[in-house]
């Protein structure tokens, strides 16, 4: 499907009803969203194998228990995808230049073998209680690479030259296996009560990693003029800062 840039918001898909399929097509040049749920109570959308790009607002516009697979979101003036409300799946799909984020989430969301690259505001923005699990952040403007609420589970996750932080997660979240690198300002940063495993930040402006109250940390690789900021060092694994075992 081709629209057109010109005049009023028109969406190229727009629906109401829950459970709805859209699969296997290219929605581009509409001067709205590419596709959008338009009634906020309907649930339980599937977006497979679609390519949304160039359209004036998001690629996709999707409301509770929505799932997007295998998907590509290229060029959109608005996110890449908007998965407004709860419950949420997204995989193996990718955003890229966005004018605002890559994808939005609400909470307890599931996104599994994503990317974000040059997306306008931010990568990719969860809500509290979210699963984000083999993803790439690269090259986001304003807030972070990488966002998430309270009680979040990350692992397997490069953010890289994002334009603020790296990574910004609320309080009582479990994060692993983060490669955080040149981002403009923290590479990781996490609330209170977090627990932290397997981050490597480095040559982060600002600095490598900053913890909350009660947060701990361990194996991690850290190089920066500020190493790490709050929380401690879990027992005896450990934790190596500008090249010594002890970390401040």
């Amino acid at each position: 499907m081709i629209g057109s840039t010109v005049g009023g918001a028109a969406n190229g898909i727009s629906f109401q009803g829950s459970h709805w399929e859209i699969r296997g097509g290219t929605v581009r040049n509409f001067s709205g969203s590419g596709i959008s749920q338009s009634n906020a109570g309907d649930t339980g959308v599937s977006i497979v194998d679609m390519r949304l790009h160039d359209n004036g607002g998001s690629g996709a516009v999707v409301y509770d228990g929505a799932h997007i697979m295998d998907s590509h979101a290229h060029d959109n003036g608005g996110n890449g995808f908007w998965m407004i409300g709860e419950g949420a799946r997204i995989s193996a799909s990718a955003a890229r230049g966005s004018g605002s984020a890559g994808l939005i989430t609400g909470d307890a969301a599931s996104v599994v073998d994503f990317s974000s690259i040059n997306s306008g505001v931010l990568g990719i923005a969860s809500g509290n209680g979210s699963s984000l699990s083999n993803l790439t952040v690269f090259k986001s403007g304003g807030i972070s690479g990488v966002s998430c609420g309270n009680g979040c589970k990350i692992d397997g996750v490069t953010t890289a030259m994002n334009m603020t932080h790296g990574m910004l997660v609320g309080d009582g979240a479990t994060i692993s296996d983060v490669s955080a690198y040149s981002n403009g300002s923290v590479g990781v940063i996490c609330g209170d009560g977090c627990n932290l495993t397997k981050i490597v930040s480095h040559s982060n402006t600002t600095g490598a990693l900053s913890v909350g109250t009660n947060s701990g940390y361990s194996e991690c690789v850290l190089t920066g003029a500020t190493t790490v900021s709050g929380g401690t060092a879990i027992g005896n694994r450990l934790n190596i800062c500008n090249g010594s075992v002890i970390c401040p």
